[in-house]
């Protein structure tokens, strides 16, 4: 006897559908305006969730330094964005040494998320006991109109006794800038500041005022800037990643007793991380090229090898180095 023995075929199908938003919810933004916020989104609402764009917009939103958590993800078809926002008013003491004056000491106060809106003011004084005393207010706006148009200034006073020759300077500067994006890495800046700085050489050492003739007393200039930032960090979420490079052009222009100097610098600024333990320690690469011309070079523009921002090998200090580098310095 034969069985035959039907088996059924079932086919069992398994139907996905994505998550779909429709509407927008922001959560935590006490302070913040909802604008700053929404202008950073790109992911499409109405329409489908997606991860990849979510996770876009949170590190933009991160990015602006007002939020300490931010998270996006799809609730009951709505794109939420959840926030904390951090402190608008952040005390920032100074303590540094530099080698040639000694010990700094100062502190500033900022208000973050100024109006609500991302600008940021701050003012802040500094001084090296009985060597320098300065002091300036700063505005910034990152995205004033537009495709993240910038607009920032400043007014201050720097005033002290110069390490290398001796002679007290007092200087005063206002500035404003503004800048903008070109596509994602590419940052264009364009300046104008207007410096007044007098100098007083009755304590200035003799061999110095022999070689510097008939040193203006009042130096004012109108300062052009003309700034190229291309950076691919993300600072926020891993500095680490990418790099900076900056090309910079400053044409001084004097309506004064001095000549006109232009000056020109390359920078290229890269992070390193050390390790992922305790305090995740970073290694900064900081790379300077430096170009100035003008018929007469103003005593304070000159740079000096072994100063704080340039190689190393050399003292600061012209006539403390050897007689085959000192003209040279």
């Amino acid at each position: 006897m034969k069985i035959l023995s039907v088996l059924p075929l079932i086919s069992i199908y398994s139907i996905c559908t994505a998550a779909y938003v429709d509407k927008l919810n922001i959560i935590g933004n006490e302070h913040t305006k909802m604008n700053i916020i929404k202008r950073e989104l790109h992911h499409p609402i109405p329409g489908e969730y997606d991860s990849t764009l979510a996770l876009e917009d949170r590190n933009r939103i991160y990015n602006l330094g007002l939020f300490s958590k931010v998270e996006i993800e799809p609730i009951d078809s709505f794109y939420t964005i959840s926030l904390v926002e951090t402190f608008q008013f952040v005390p920032v003491p100074m303590v540094e040494h530099s080698e040639t004056k000694g010990w700094r000491f100062g502190g500033a106060i900022a208000i973050l998320n100024f109006r609500g809106i991302n600008q940021q003011l701050s003012f802040g004084a500094n001084t090296i006991i009985g060597e320098e005393f300065n002091y300036g207010l700063v505005f910034s706006d990152p995205w004033i109109t537009g495709d993240h148009v910038s607009l920032s200034g400043s007014v201050g006073q720097i005033s002290g006794k110069n390490p290398f020759h001796s002679y007290h300077y007092k200087g005063r500067e206002f500035s404003i800038r503004t800048g903008f994006y070109k596509k994602k890495y590419h940052k264009f800046n364009i300046g104008m500041m207007i410096e007044y700085t007098s100098i007083d050489t009755s304590g200035i050492n003799v061999g110095i005022l022999a070689k510097y003739d008939n040193i203006p007393l009042h130096y004012k200039y109108i300062i052009g800037e003309l700034r190229y930032n291309y950076d691919t960090r993300d600072i926020y979420v891993d500095p680490t990643s990418g790099a900076k490079m900056t090309l910079s052009l400053e044409p001084k222009l004097s309506f004064g007793q001095s000549e006109n100097y232009y000056l020109f610098w390359f920078q290229y600024l890269k992070y390193f991380k050390i390790s992922d333990e305790y305090l995740n320690p970073i290694l900064s690469f900081d790379t300077r090229f430096l170009f100035q011309k003008s018929k007469l070079f103003p005593i304070f523009a000159y740079q000096y090898l072994g100063g704080e921002d340039f190689v190393r090998g050399y003292s600061p200090i012209p006539e403390k180095n050897s007689s085959e580098v000192t003209h040279l310095i």
